[in-house]
């Protein structure tokens, strides 16, 4: 008995609806295969894996630390009063020159330690400084400034001993490596304590840290 035609017709639809579906899905499956096959033998890779090295790559060339003094700027970005000077005054007995004590002008960083900001032509300097804290968030930016900024944040306390800090300087070693070493979006200057852009980052007379 044949089937009316409204019937007949809903079944063809659905028979070529299934068959599409089907091929779809065999497509993406023999797709995803070949891709697979071409990383792990051809080496292949996707923009999303160059994206991730070059945001996560790291310079691995061995630095020799600069001797003192190194010239640095300290700044707070913790809701601590005081703790730049505080923290100033001890890099200070050192033998680090503070250029500049002041409140970091992108405000309070919630739940982080320390950020080191360097220049290409202070890489010995930023590794003597780095090399003062437990945990640091290297940040590359533009220019050639000599000198360096260190970035307070909040879960900062206190800085690694001195003996354990001389004893590694002795040896060159590369700089601290994270996601923010190389390949970072450059930086804007440093702000003025009144949070006003500097147009440079030329060093200033160095002072008494104040009670930033």
């Amino acid at each position: 008995m044949s089937l009316p035609d409204g019937r007949s017709g809903g079944r063809r639809r659905y028979r070529v609806r299934h068959i599409v579906v089907l091929s779809l899905i065999a497509l993406l499956l023999l797709a995803a295969a070949g891709y697979s096959v071409g990383t792990l033998t051809l080496g292949w890779s996707s923009p999303l894996d160059a994206w991730a090295a070059k945001r996560h790559a790291c310079d691995t060339t061995a630095v020799k630390a600069a001797p003192q003094p190194v010239d640095i700027r300290v700044f707070n970005a913790s809701k601590r009063a005081g703790l730049a000077g505080r923290t100033a005054r001890k890099l200070k007995k050192r033998g680090f020159a503070i250029v500049q004590v002041a409140n970091d002008s992108d405000g309070p960083r919630h739940g982080k330690q320390v950020r080191i900001r360097y220049s290409g032509n202070s890489k010995p300097q930023a590794l003597t400084l780095a090399s003062q804290f437990r945990s640091v968030d290297m940040k590359k930016v533009s220019g050639d400034d000599d000198v360096v900024d260190v970035v307070l944040g909040g879960k900062f306390t206190k800085l690694r001993r001195s003996r354990a800090v001389k004893a590694e300087l002795k040896t060159p070693r590369p700089l601290p490596c994270n996601s923010a070493t190389s390949n970072s979006p450059t930086a804007t200057s440093s702000a003025s304590p009144t949070g006003t852009p500097r147009s440079d980052r030329s060093p200033k007379p160095a002072g008494s840290p104040s009670g930033h």
